[in-house]
């Protein structure tokens, strides 16, 4: 199921293309933070609980220092709390502005964004 789909380019065949697909098959929203300076929308799925993070002092977050913050937070329960956490960055597009780039860090995963 698409969630978002916009128009192709002129050489595609497709009329629309998707952007999203839905993933899992269930979601849950489990309430809102703030911690620091970033507000924090934990929704829990099949897979674990996922942090969409929005920066309140100036719509950038880079993901390791949103995930140093909910370390301080949560100290060693954050990787039982949280399987991933996505931060928006609005101020970076410069293609299209009014699409804020997701950068997904996974908590257990090491320290690769």
């Amino acid at each position: 199921m698409a969630l978002f789909t916009r128009n192709t380019d002129d050489n595609s065949n497709a009329s629309q293309q998707r952007w999203l697909q839905r993933r899992v098959a269930r979601a849950v929203f489990d309430g809102a933070q703030f911690i620091d300076r970033y507000a924090v929308l934990r929704w829990d799925t099949d897979r674990g609980g996922i942090a969409f993070v929005h920066s309140m002092v100036d719509g950038n977050a880079a993901p390791k220092s949103v995930t140093s913050a909910l370390r301080r937070h949560h100290g060693a329960r954050l990787a039982d709390r949280y399987a991933c956490v996505v931060v928006a960055q609005t101020s970076t597009q410069v293609s299209q502005p009014w699409v804020p780039d997701l950068q997904a860090y996974d908590v257990d995963g090491g320290d690769q964004p």
